[in-house]
């Protein structure tokens, strides 16, 4: 299969910084819903993206990933690639499956994406999360790539 996450060894995010993560991720507007079980928000701590652009990347739109819920098989248009790191996988088997394209069903990668790590997604490719536990959420730090 080829691969569409790659790990990346790029710095840890300094525990001062993280103090409020799950707070930030229940602060959201209606608007910040993208899908059903998916929203984005950028009302998040200033100093932590100050530090993402100086230790992991300048420039990118960094925001928090908050899912409550499996994903259906989209493509994160107009974005193309996403570096994340996921604090919280929402669960203890979720599986990120890529496709080759929306009309096959051809499977070109099946990863569990571990947490507290550095990576990289292809999100240009149709993909899905499942394997959302209940009362779980997924939440991770995202630079998006245009």
């Amino acid at each position: 299969m080829d691969s569409q996450v790659r790990y990346l060894n790029l710095p840890q995010i300094p525990e001062y910084l993280l103090g409020d993560i799950d707070s930030l991720s229940t602060k959201h507007h209606a608007s910040d819903r993208v899908f059903l079980t998916y929203r984005w928000t950028d009302a998040h701590n200033t100093e932590l993206v100050e530090w993402c652009n100086d230790n992991i990347s300048p420039g990118l739109k960094w925001g928090l990933q908050v899912i409550d819920g499996d994903l259906s098989l989209h493509i994160d248009t107009p974005t193309k690639t996403k570096i994340s790191y996921i604090f919280d996988t929402g669960g203890d088997n979720v599986i990120t499956e890529f496709y080759q394209d929306y009309s096959s069903n051809i499977l070109i990668d099946s990863i569990k994406i571990l947490p507290n790590r550095w990576h990289i997604l292809n999100v240009s490719k149709p993909h899905l999360v499942t394997g959302i536990e209940p009362g779980r959420v997924r939440i991770s730090l995202t630079g998006r790539i245009f």
